[in-house]
């Protein structure tokens, strides 16, 4: 009796333990969705308006716009009178990035980060049995930054939304984003 005991148990023991070992933690859409929140780097690179003149029809909006990011420390304002008389006249307006903008927002070959990606919906996890890993299919739309209003004349972001998809790895702390 005693013999039969231990090895009910025994078998219990090894039972459990295996099936331990073949549980799949799986990846879900709320744990995709935190993750992808913190770590989803997508952005919208345009060149700027750097100069502009007084007779542009959209001069008030240029000029309202760049003495916005002037008050915020991005942009340095220079106004040049070209021609004209008595108090009447054409200026030249040109626009400097302040090394602060430049450090923030610079991402290479005159172009500027002007809105920044941010995750809507995750679409769909899908596990691979063979291994830890899971691919995240997922929407995302651009939200504008403070220099939206100063891109080129036709430079704009997509206002639309897009899809992608990225891998997860499930390690002993956790899933990760794979990069």
């Amino acid at each position: 009796m005693r013999t039969t005991t231990l090895f009910f148990s025994l078998l219990s023991f090894l039972f459990i333990a295996m099936s331990s070992c073949n549980s799949k933690v799986e990846l879900s859409s709320e744990e995709a969705m935190t993750i992808l929140t913190k770590e989803f780097k997508a952005s919208c690179s345009k060149s700027l308006l750097t100069a502009f003149n007084s007779y542009d029809k959209k001069y008030n909006t240029f000029i309202s716009n760049a003495e916005s990011a002037e008050k915020n420390g991005l942009v340095t304002i220079n106004r040049r009178f070209i021609s004209g008389f008595g108090g009447g006249g054409r200026y030249e307006i040109s626009l400097r990035p302040t090394q602060a903008m430049k450090s923030k927002y610079f991402v290479g070959r005159e172009k500027y980060r002007i809105a920044d990606g941010y995750v809507t919906e995750i679409l769909g996890v899908s596990h691979d049995e063979n291994t830890n890993k899971a691919t995240v299919r997922f929407s995302y739309k651009y939200r504008t930054n403070d220099l939206y209003y100063l891109r080129g004349r036709k430079e704009e972001c997509s206002s639309e939304t897009f899809e992608d998809e990225v891998t997860f790895t499930l390690f002993d702390t956790g899933w990760k984003l794979d990069k």
